[in-house]
């Protein structure tokens, strides 16, 4: 009856070390930072050059004519056609 129940304690040991604490050490304390939480004013705004349409962002925009195109017309889509 003695080496049972000392079979049984070592299979409730085993059991406990590798099922319950992987699962325990694989929580975290405190939840990832939602995508909200970030800090505002890192993003820029994004324009569609009249020309080429890549999109581009509103800094590197100039405005032609009313229509916003790329800056650099070197690199502007549209001129490589």
């Amino acid at each position: 009856m003695g080496k049972v129940l000392f079979a049984a304690l070592i299979g409730v040991l085993v059991w406990v070390f590798f099922f319950l604490k992987p699962r325990a050490l694989g929580r975290k304390s405190e939840p990832p930072p939602r995508p909200s939480d970030e800090p505002k004013g890192l993003t820029e705004s994004m324009v569609q050059c009249a020309r080429c349409g890549v999109y581009i962002p509103a800094s590197e925009s100039v405005s032609v004519d009313g229509k916003l195109t790329c800056t650099n017309l070197g690199t502007c889509q549209h001129a490589r056609r």
